[in-house]
């Protein structure tokens, strides 16, 4: 047996574990698409011969950073692009404030007084 298949063996029983493989499997298998779960195995086998590398590399024990690792990662990416453009929007001069969406108002248009609705007259 060959080490890619090997690999690609073991990718592919990583699909049901919560683990970050997993999480990487399932991942990119609903992002190449219905039919494309081989390129996501290869893929898998990629990272866990990696995995290998290192461990045996730095000798060292594989810590997992468990399956809710791509959203912590999201995440702190959502935070700190929210942080990056309100610095440079403050740098620019502009007054910002964020609201969460879903607060049920609109945006004030260009043409609206504050302190009123789009529906509203002034």
């Amino acid at each position: 047996m060959h080490l890619r298949t090997a690999m690609v063996e073991a990718a592919w029983a990583t699909w049901r574990t919560a683990t970050r493989p997993g999480a990487r499997f399932r991942r990119l298998a609903r992002r190449f698409g219905k039919g494309n779960e081989k390129k996501a195995a290869v893929a898998v086998a990629r990272t866990l011969l990696c995995i290998a590398w290192a461990v045996l590399r730095y000798d060292g024990d594989y810590a997992d950073a468990g399956t809710d690792y791509y959203e912590q990662r999201d995440q702190r990416n959502r935070e700190h692009l929210v942080r990056y453009h309100q610095h440079a929007l403050a740098r620019l001069g502009y007054q910002v404030t964020l609201a969460a969406p879903g607060d049920d108002s609109p945006p004030p248009g260009p043409g609206t007084p504050p302190g009123t609705t789009q529906g509203q007259a002034a």
